[in-house]
């Protein structure tokens, strides 16, 4: 036993560092899903009923949601169903790609064994995946995980050529449904392991992978939602500064969607000092490009292929949403591996690794107190609370997040449905108009108080301060208010 413990301490670590440092995130007045981890929350307890098998997002067909779906469900059977059940599985399916991560960096070789644990473990401690780490979004995970393991696989030089480039076909399907942004990159390094060990095989097992992904996402996607395509991709080369701003906004981790929030002092030295060590590697490898020879100049030149296209993405894709950069900060410190290979002074590199860590564990401590979303768990649990006093499980709902967290935190107890007559999940609209129409005293109009403007003050019961109700809401009203019926 305490063999076996010996053999996997760095990855009982890498678990342990992982969750440990984003206790204080969990255990904060501030902890509650957004609307789309609240959908995800509901797409597992859907999986478990047996009600739907949520291959996709639900009302999408990209974002390959499956493997979080999976993971949540299993943490429902066990745990039962919970917000933090909900975070906590998909960490444990990050952490998987975090360890793949380390496990490629040994197989890159390097004279110091310490490195890529410490450089694995600056991975776990920055601020850009503080809650990214932890957010089930439909796919950013599974992307991380899925990218790293592909990694592994393509540097593993092991006799199991046919099932291991087999696996990294069929991965890269995976891989491109869940989230393209990983794609560039990780094709970067998989082109590095196969020249590094060319084989005609690796290309022939790959081929037929990648052929057997796409037949299976053909029969996935029959008959499937697509009500929500937004436009991603956009010309629109940003200035530098403006570039400069977004990926350092991004490296903060403090955002939701296309708001910033304030950054706190040590999440800002965190910050700073990963955007200068971006900086710094990127010139580095430029630079040792013409000096150094051989396989080391292949792998600086190919982890510089995979950070690029990340960076370059920013000319192309909505700059308001800096969690596009996710894939930024892994492929990143490959790059950086890459050129720490090439000094000695390993136990001044590692102390000052260490410390940067050090920097980012105190950053994680503040994101305890990041609010973005508007409204606090307490405040939403008292209008499901008033709700249910009312006899009221059907509502309308002006907050187009904040119905999936109705419904999720009420555990399908109140269901609500937006503005419009399709949406991602067309069961609640259907029961929510066949109630209205049979039943009206069982419904209202639930929103956030900003939200209310277009309803007279005499309507609205206000729940606290952040939420109003209006019982039995007429049809004159509800048209007032743009509800499609």
């Amino acid at each position: 036993m305490y063999a076996h413990i010996r053999k996997h301490y760095v990855i009982y670590l890498i678990f342990l560092v992982g969750i440990l440092s984003r206790l204080p995130m969990l255990m904060s007045n501030n902890f509650l899903l957004d609307g789309d981890e609240c959908i995800m929350g509901l797409m597992a307890k859907h999986f478990i009923e047996g009600k739907s098998v949520p291959f996709f997002f639900y009302g999408q067909s990209y974002g390959f949601a499956f493997i979080e779906v999976v993971f949540i469900s299993i943490g429902y059977l066990v745990f039962g169903i919970s917000d933090y059940v909900v975070r906590l599985s998909i960490i444990m399916l990050w952490l998987i790609g975090v360890v793949y991560f380390y496990k490629s960096l040994k197989l890159l070789g390097g004279d110091n064994q310490w490195q890529p644990l410490i450089i694995a473990i600056l991975l776990l401690t920055v601020p850009a995946w503080a809650e990214w780490a932890m957010k089930a979004r439909g796919g950013y995970a599974t992307a991380f995980t899925l990218s790293n393991i592909i990694v592994y696989l393509s540097l593993n030089n092991a006799s199991r050529i046919k099932l291991n480039w087999f696996i990294i076909g069929l991965c890269l399907l995976f891989l491109y449904h869940a989230q393209p942004l990983w794609l560039p990159g990780t094709l970067a390094l998989v082109i590095y392991a196969y020249l590094k060990n060319s084989n005609k095989r690796k290309i022939l097992f790959s081929i037929i992978g990648i052929l057997v992904g796409a037949c299976s996402f053909f029969f996935m996607k029959i008959n499937l939602s697509d009500f929500w395509q937004p436009t991603v991709f956009s010309l629109n080369v940003p200035t530098l500064d403006k570039a400069i701003s977004y990926i350092y906004t991004h490296l903060s981790g403090h955002y939701y969607l296309n708001m910033k929030a304030d950054i706190p002092a040590m999440t800002k030295v965190s910050s700073y000092s990963s955007f200068i060590l971006l900086g710094i590697s990127l010139l580095a490898s430029a630079v040792f490009l013409f000096i150094v020879k051989g396989d080391k100049r292949r792998l600086i030149l190919f982890t510089l292929l995979a950070t690029m296209p990340t960076i370059v993405s920013i000319a192309v894709i909505d700059i308001n949403s800096p969690r596009y950069l996710l894939p930024l900060t892994g492929v990143a410190l490959l790059n950086l591996y890459a050129l720490l290979r090439l000094f000695k002074m390993h136990v001044v590199i590692n102390v000052f690794f260490l410390l940067l860590s050090g920097i980012g564990i105190l950053s994680l401590l503040e994101f305890k107190d990041l609010k973005i979303v508007g409204q606090s768990k307490a405040e939403l649990c008292d209008v499901i609370t008033e709700l249910e006093k009312r006899n009221v499980g059907h509502v309308f709902c002006t907050g187009g997040l904040i119905q999936w967290q109705l419904a999720f935190y009420s555990k399908e107890q109140v269901v609500a449905r937006y503005y419009y007559k399709t949406d991602r999940y067309m069961p609640y609209i259907n029961t929510i108009d066949s109630v209205y129409n049979n039943h009206p005293e069982q419904t209202a109009i639930v929103g956030s108080w900003w939200q209310g403007a277009s309803v007279p003050e005499s309507d609205k019961v206000m729940v606290n301060k952040s939420f109003f109700i209006v019982m039995n809401p007429s049809r004159e009203l509800l048209d007032k208010v743009w509800f499609q019926l």
